[in-house]
């Protein structure tokens, strides 16, 4: 039981990237090995308690976790994580080291997550603002980062009901993408941000690879799906949005029969290549994948 402890110190920083923003991302795929020593060579089971956990780039208010290390092999039951004034979460994090190559697996809930600095942390930019609900699945393999990112598998799916902001401006999107240069917009659009009142979106990662299970937002009397893929390890994406009109609901309707509701698309927008600089089209397009 502590009152603080400080992971900064034992954590390596990662190394600088030319012009890249810090991101977990980055982090990750500019790891050139990962070794967990300790793992292999102690054999404990803990209980971990602390009001203030501090990590590279942020402090977590208070954690209580049950870690059991055995023959290579490390499950962290977390029983409570407090990211900051509202955000509850717990989870499990597993690490098997006795194969050539370490796997990985992990499982969390988080509540009233702000999806802003989630999404700066991971991505380098806040793709999402917001306070919403988190559930993710994830597993890996792999003794680099590259191969990590290269081998995720699992689903995560994102719910915001109060209302917040979408990283992008829509009506410029739209915008760029019927206009004679289309990329000359594409960094007022990404600049900008769209009020929305709902979103709910479900992914599937295989691979490295995201894909929309289903992903939408809306925002007044406006609906905006998302579908495609966004490739994590060579940052790629290949996705398609729609904008349409918001069914109005019946007095009888609730959230989840609105969300599911039928859109007549009125604009379409593809995005492809770079994630930090695609390119556009419009009109009625299918996707692929990033590939």
């Amino acid at each position: 039981g502590l009152e603080a402890l400080d992971l900064s110190k034992y954590l390596a920083a990662p190394k600088e990237t030319d012009g890249a923003g810090g991101s977990l991302l980055t982090d990750v795929s500019s790891a050139s090995s990962l070794d967990f020593p300790l793992i292999q060579l102690v054999d404990a089971d803990l209980r971990l308690s602390s009001s203030s956990v501090i990590l590279r780039g942020g402090t977590i208010r208070r954690a209580a976790a049950t870690i059991s290390l055995k023959a290579g092999k490390m499950i962290a039951d977390i029983a409570e994580l407090e990211i900051d004034e509202g955000t509850r979460g717990g989870g499990q994090l597993r690490i098997d080291a006795t194969g050539t190559k370490p796997s990985y697996d992990i499982r969390g809930k988080f509540a009233a997550l702000d999806l802003g600095r989630a999404g700066q942390a991971i991505f380098g930019h806040p793709t999402i603002q917001g306070r919403g609900d988190l559930v993710i699945e994830v597993s890996a393999t792999g003794d680099t980062g590259a191969a990590l990112l290269g081998s995720l598998d699992g689903k995560m799916n994102v719910t915001l009901v109060e209302g917040g902001q979408l990283g992008i401006d829509i009506d410029e999107l739209t915008a760029a993408a019927g206009a004679d240069n289309p990329q000359t917009a594409w960094q007022e659009a990404s600049n900008g941000s769209m009020a929305i009142d709902r979103l709910v979106a479900q992914f599937a990662l295989a691979n490295g690879v995201i894909k929309t299970n289903g992903a939408e937002a809306v925002a007044g009397a406006r609906k905006v799906k998302a579908k495609g893929a966004i490739d994590l390890p060579t940052r790629q994406l290949d996705v398609k949005l729609a904008i349409g009109d918001a069914p109005q609901p019946a007095a009888t309707d609730t959230d989840s029969e609105e969300m599911d509701a039928p859109m007549k698309e009125r604009d379409v927008v593809g995005l492809y290549g770079p994630w930090k600089r695609p390119s556009l089209r419009s009109g009625t397009i299918e996707t692929g994948t990033p590939h």
